[in-house]
């Protein structure tokens, strides 16, 4: 009996010490990934609102221009919109690069499409034709980066799966 004793106790420990490791690796790896999701979050959110703001110009300035293209771009109101956009612009540069050790390779790669598609000018451009070519960018680039943005959103996953995500980064 005293040998069914010990085998039970044994076993009893090495079931709790397996456990309670396996609990504690798979709490360590969901946490990391929470907390990178929730950098990325913000820095997406950022980059993602920012852009939002500037197709809100972009609205306008379509309406000014749908009633005189002509007055609209020799007024003050598109000097006014072309310096709000610039300004929307320069805090999705500074968000992108302050957070770019967190982003997905994928998101950055939209992003970094997005901007080649900006930096492409051509200096014969008249100012009707530079908005249109900065509007259909921004409005081209904004839904796929929240399509990855979303992507990325970790989803509640069941235990196997998280088993095998774990097992899979090693």
């Amino acid at each position: 009996m005293a040998d069914g004793s010990v085998v039970t106790a044994v076993t009893t420990l090495a079931s709790v010490v397996v456990g309670a490791l396996l609990t504690n690796l798979l709490n360590a790896g969901r946490s990391t990934d929470e907390k990178l999701w929730e950098l990325r979050r913000i820095a997406y959110g950022s980059i993602l609102a920012e852009l939002k703001a500037v197709e809100w110009v972009l609205e306008s300035a379509d309406e000014c221009i749908s009633e005189d293209e002509y007055r609209y771009f020799d007024a003050e109101l598109s000097r006014r919109h072309n310096e709000t956009m610039s300004n929307h612009m320069q805090v999705v540069r500074k968000s992108y690069l302050d957070n770019y050790l967190t982003m997905s390779d994928r998101f950055i790669a939209v992003f970094e499409d997005f901007l080649r598609s900006l930096d492409d000018r051509d200096p014969n451009l008249m100012p009707p034709e530079e908005h249109e070519k900065f509007a259909d960018a921004v409005r081209a680039a904004r839904p796929k980066l929240l399509q990855q943005a979303r992507s990325e959103m970790p989803l509640r996953r069941g235990l196997l799966n998280r088993v095998r995500g774990l097992l899979s980064r090693k």
